[in-house]
């Protein structure tokens, strides 16, 4: 996906885009809502099972960024009422590899030069470490075994409310995948409550996309298309079309 160099990209298109809100996944544009979040790394065991129980059993359980967006308002309500106890807003997003859509989807190729390599071959380039042997030496070993297909990202006001929907997740697909790692974090405590780990208040400087933001006074709105394919902002059209509402996205463990 391409990004804009100059202002008039950035700002090509009219405010009034129609966007799919039910079909992005809420994580991309707005951000699932959390106090703890889990990511759930596995590797796709049986591909008819997998693919008959995401699509019977969890696609419906996918949280949209219409729903997202809802509890926005929600939370708003909530806090205006004086509650203190978090809500549970349980959310579930899905990921896939490249190795995971190759077993889902044959030959396939979604013609981003970075998605296609893998994390391991942009390793030099964000100046990881290597051993004398040409060895990733701070990765964990489950990120060097070529077996992760896709990730569960899982979120929920407590912990009781993520460890539930990862046990239902799992049990419903059963054999079908292997866990291959797991990593649950929790937002800062105390002072650092609202400002993500390098110390920064948390999306104070968030632009507003086109579509979907009600900016604040001097907030950038920007085209959809530099984060969801098949909307004004990409380079060009998608090159499949069952891509459209989808994003790529990074994980990106520094700690």
């Amino acid at each position: 996906m391409s990004y804009p160099t100059t202002p008039q990209q950035l700002l090509s298109t009219p405010v009034s885009v129609a966007l799919d809100l039910h079909n992005i996944q809420g994580d991309v544009l707005i951000g699932l809502q959390k106090k703890y979040e889990r990511f759930v790394f596995f590797k796709i065991a049986e591909v008819a099972a997998f693919k008959s129980a995401i699509r019977k059993q969890i696609a419906h359980r996918i949280t949209s960024t219409l729903t997202v967006k809802a509890r926005e308002y929600q939370l708003r309500d909530y806090k205006t009422s004086g509650a203190k106890d978090p809500l549970p807003l349980v959310g579930l997003n899905l990921g896939f590899t490249n190795a995971g859509v190759q077993k889902l989807v044959p030959g396939v190729n979604l013609e981003d030069t970075s998605f296609n390599s893998g994390a391991i071959a942009q390793a030099p380039s964000l100046g990881d470490a290597f051993d004398g042997q040409g060895n990733l030496v701070n990765w964990k070993s489950e990120f060097l075994s070529n077996n992760i297909d896709g990730v569960f990202l899982i979120t929920g006001g407590t912990p009781a409310a993520v460890n539930g929907e990862a046990q239902l997740v799992l049990a419903t697909l059963g054999a079908a995948v292997t866990v291959i790692f797991e990593e649950t974090g929790n937002v800062r405590p105390g002072l650092g409550k609202g400002h993500e780990h390098f110390g920064w208040l948390d999306g104070v400087s968030q632009p507003g996309v086109k579509g979907l933001s009600d900016p604040f006074p001097g907030q950038r709105l920007i085209d959809p298309g530099l984060f969801v394919v098949g909307y004004p902002g990409e380079a060009g059209p998608p090159p499949l079309e069952w891509m459209n509402n989808g994003s790529f996205m990074v994980f990106r463990r520094l700690n």
